[in-house]
Parts: structure tokens; sequence; C-alpha cells
């Protein structure tokens, strides 16, 4: 497969100095989160630069696994504790999108986050959903049974997945008062083809519900968009974390373990949001995502409708998480993670997370809430198509 011609935001120049990037073929260690993230990090090596072989003329392509891998936008969540400024960097892949908020440490209902945990930020409002709190295993079980949707046809080999995602990106110390998210389209095959367009789309006010521009994208916004192609190396070509899942629920388990380990309920909700991102599931691999999260011990909130107004179910667990402060002293607070969940197809509509503290921005303009959400990622988009845009 080769380009039929080049991105058309890519001009001559971007792309010779982008194939001149020595550094293009190296994977970077994740950043430095917890002390265990640092044990961890000695694992990393840095591969051997190759030389430049020929590449087919056309888009260039990225080497760095961030189309699917969800670590395309690194954003910092900035708390305000006791006067002094935590940023908490999460750039994982793999994970569901950017919240900063890792390493949990337990798992249970509504656990207390440490008094005077401020969130700098103007955030969506909460979800509304129904005053329910229950074990949500019966509730995915009978899912599982009533699952319908067509099969994709056998002749489309090519996955196609769009999402909208927001984060706090709070690096800026004076940031918009608009929530700037981005929408990501993907298409990729089994040989590790892609292409990938990310569109960042105008600011949206604060405090709704309803998220903007979650249809078809207005002619004439700008995106960025290029091409990951294989040269035969081991490396090379799109990263998917998880490549074949499988449809029997214990051999998915450990697919969705190995790919976000921990074995916490929280582990496993953000490894099922980064399955969504990657793959177009049928009808009994999505049964085997419900029956996985059914024996997580997983909470059950309600009916609920997400951010593009399509009704499912919330269900999720509230864990107490662990990060370091400015000091390298630890802090703790509390979050929430849920799962909006289709109850006709089984499928993922939403993943969310939302702190449960205190919470505002410096300037007090909007005062203290309970809780602010803090990260959202929309799965707008989910089938199997016949070809990757700009390959043949």
């Amino acid at each position: 497969m080769t380009p039929t011609g080049p991105d058309r935001h890519d001009d001559d120049v971007v792309r010779l100095l982008r194939a001149a990037d020595p550094l293009r073929n190296w994977t970077l260690p994740p950043m430095l989160r917890t002390p265990e993230d640092a044990r961890r990090a000695t694992r990393w090596r840095l591969p051997r630069l190759r030389p430049n072989v020929h590449r087919p003329r056309g888009p260039v392509r990225s080497r760095r696994p961030q189309a699917l891998a969800g670590g395309s936008i690194i954003v910092a969540v900035l708390l305000w504790l006791g006067g002094g400024a935590v940023i908490m960097p999460n750039a994982r892949p793999g994970d569901p999108g950017p919240s900063g908020l890792t390493s949990p440490t337990a798992a249970g209902p509504s656990a207390s986050a440490r008094p005077g945990i401020r969130l700098v930020a103007y955030t969506p409002a909460e979800l509304p959903r129904e005053d329910i709190d229950e074990d949500a295993a019966g509730m995915l079980r009978q899912l599982m049974s009533d699952i319908t949707g067509p099969e994709a046809p056998p002749g489309r080999k090519v996955t196609y997945v769009r999402l909208q995602e927001w984060g706090l990106n709070l690096t800026d110390p004076h940031p918009p008062k608009l929530l700037v998210a981005q929408d990501r389209q993907v298409w990729w095959n089994a040989e590790r083809y892609a292409y990938t367009r990310t569109t960042t789309l105008p600011g949206q006010k604060p405090d709704r519900v309803r998220a903007d521009y979650t249809g078809k994208l207005p002619a004439g916004f700008t995106f960025t968009g290029y091409h990951d192609i294989p040269d035969g190396s081991s490396d090379s070509g799109i990263t998917v974390l998880i490549p074949d899942p499988s449809e029997d629920p214990r051999n998915l388990a450990g697919q969705l373990a190995a790919s976000h380990p921990g074995g916490t309920p929280r582990q496993l909700i953000r490894a099922v949001g980064a399955l969504y991102r990657q793959h177009h599931l049928g009808n009994a691999e999505r049964a085997a995502v419900l029956d996985v999260l059914a024996a997580a011990g997983l909470r059950y909130w309600g009916k609920v409708t997400d951010r593009k107004g399509r009704p499912g179910i919330a269900v999720g667990t509230e864990s107490t998480v662990k990060g370091m402060g400015p000091d390298h002293k630890p802090v703790t607070y509390t979050v929430r993670d849920m799962l909006v969940i289709d109850t006709s197809s089984g499928n993922l509509l939403a993943y969310e997370e939302t702190a449960l503290a205190p919470l505002g921005p410096v300037d007090d303009e909007t005062g203290s809430a309970p809780g602010k959400v803090i990260h959202y990622v929309l799965y707008l988009e989910n089938e199997k198509v016949s070809r990757i845009p700009g390959l043949r």
C-alpha cells in the first residue's frame, strides 16, 4: 500500500524536517508519576537507531505509538493543596485518555478525599443520573443476553473509530474559560497501516451536559493527519495494545489486565475504555467485555444520557488514588470512573472521570463544588470499512 497524495496540511519543508528527525523511531518511556512507575521505568531500554531506509513518497508517517494508544494528548491536572500546586501528568500509552489521576490504591464506595484539595478548572457539568447505587453484576449479565446488532460484512477489513475527548489542560497558568476538545478519527488494518485525523474543536462552554460537534463536523475545520506505514520491522506501523480481542471472557480478562496492570476495578474500566478506542467489537466480543465487567465488583448507577444525547446505563467504581506532591510527599484523593453502556448493543458510549473533592478554580470565580468532571471520552462512530483514506 502506498500513499496516493500528500496530506493537505504537510508541506514539503515539514515533511523533510520530519524525515530527518533522528528520534522518529524511538519509543519514549512513560512520564514518572509514582515510586512504582519509577521502579518500572528501569526496565525500559531505548532501541538502537536504524539507518534511514527507503520510504514510500507521500504523507509523513508517525512512528510514535499515539494514534490508538490514548496518550496523544499529554494533559496535566493541577490541584491546589494547602497553597501548593500539584502537577500530575499522565501519558501512559493505552490509557483511555489524559486525566492525571493515577495509581489507585483502594476501591470502595465514596472513599474520602483529603480536605482542602481544590481543582483549577472550568469543567462540564456532571451527567444527571438516577439515585441508584447497587451491584452492577446482575444488570451487566442481563445485557449480555440481550445484545443484538448486525455483524460487520466479511469483506471489510479496515477498523474505523471516531471519538471526542476532553481533559484538563492546565499547564497554562491562565487557562481559557472554554473547554477545548479534540475529535479523533482513526482507520487501521491488521497489517498495521493506518491513517489518523485529529481536529481541535472550537471552545465549548463549561458547566454544560451536552457536548458540541458530536455529529458530522462542519466544513472548513482545520485538521492534522498522518499515515503509519510499516516497513517490515517489528516496531513499525501503528501500535495496538490488544491486536486480537478474545471472545472468551477469561482470555479477554487476561488481555485487559496485561494492557493495564494493577488488578483494580479502576484499571479494568480504563482498559475497556482503551479497547474501544481501538476496535470495532462483534457481538460475542462485546458480550465477553460485559462478562468481565460483571465479575469486577462494579456499581450500577442507573439510567443516564451521555453528552451526545444517547441513552444508556452507568456503571463504575470510586477509588482512593495517590499521587506525588511538589515536595515529593503523597497526596490522596478520590476519583469516580464511569462507563456509559448502550443497553441494546452493549457498546460503550462514553467514559468519564470525576474528582470527588471540594473543587473550584483558584480565583474562586465559580466557587467550590463536591465534584468536578476532569475527563470524558465520547465514542461517536465504530465500524468496519473497506479502505484507509490516502492508501491503495
